[in-house]
């Protein structure tokens, strides 16, 4: 029954923020570096976006990185600008558990953010219900994201966040330096990968 009702969760919520949207092709995945310019919300070119990649361990780290290698790094091996799928990830098969990061700071013009955009490139080894949450931690709470289900390969999955979840108002760039990504693999039997994480801010 339980497995029944997580299934009915994650159908949902993938219909309710559109499919297309929440899986977007490998190869858009972080292929933009540094800022870029779009349409943004109401059309127009006068939204603007930075991507915010880690630079450091965030306050959890209960999944495994690879490779495995000296030290037992996590950040550095999501932090890639362009996918590198298998080379470098983090992975887990334990529920529950989480991984979180720290992104590089960046200042922006004052009340000028729109849209805070977390994004997860993840995939499982085996088919089946396989649900990961994308969210992010603010002032010491996690606040949850897209419930995500994944499949064989590597697809982005991302939660948007237009205003500030602990204040319930803009973002400020205080805001944006003192967030971390956060993800939790929340349902499941296979293990799970994230081989890229980042941070899209859009401002104008």
């Amino acid at each position: 029954m339980k497995k029944f009702l997580i299934v009915l969760i994650c159908l949902f919520v993938m219909s309710a923020t559109a499919l297309a949207a929440a899986r977007i092709d490998t190869s858009d995945v972080g292929s933009k570096g540094g800022s870029g310019s779009g349409g943004g919300p109401g059309g127009g070119g006068d939204v603007k976006s930075v991507y915010l990649y880690p630079d450091s361990e965030g306050d959890v780290q209960q999944w495994n990185p690879y490779p495995p290698f000296g030290l037992d790094v996590h950040w550095d091996k999501v932090d890639d600008r362009h996918v590198d799928m298998d080379e470098t990830y983090v992975w887990t098969t334990e529920t529950n558990s989480v991984e979180e990061f720290n992104h590089r700071d960046c200042v922006f013009p004052s009340m000028s953010i729109v849209n805070v955009k977390v994004v997860a490139g993840m995939r499982t080894i085996e088919l089946g219900v396989n649900i990961v949450n994308v969210g992010l931690k603010i002032n010491g709470i996690r606040f949850a994201g897209a419930y995500c289900l994944l499949g064989d390969m590597y697809a982005a999955f991302p939660s948007d966040y237009p205003v500030n979840p602990f204040t319930g108002k803009s973002w400020t760039s205080l805001d944006i330096n003192n967030l971390q990504s956060s993800i939790e693999y929340v349902y499941g039997s296979s293990e799970v990968r994230c081989t890229q994480v980042f941070i899209l801010v859009s401002y104008i």
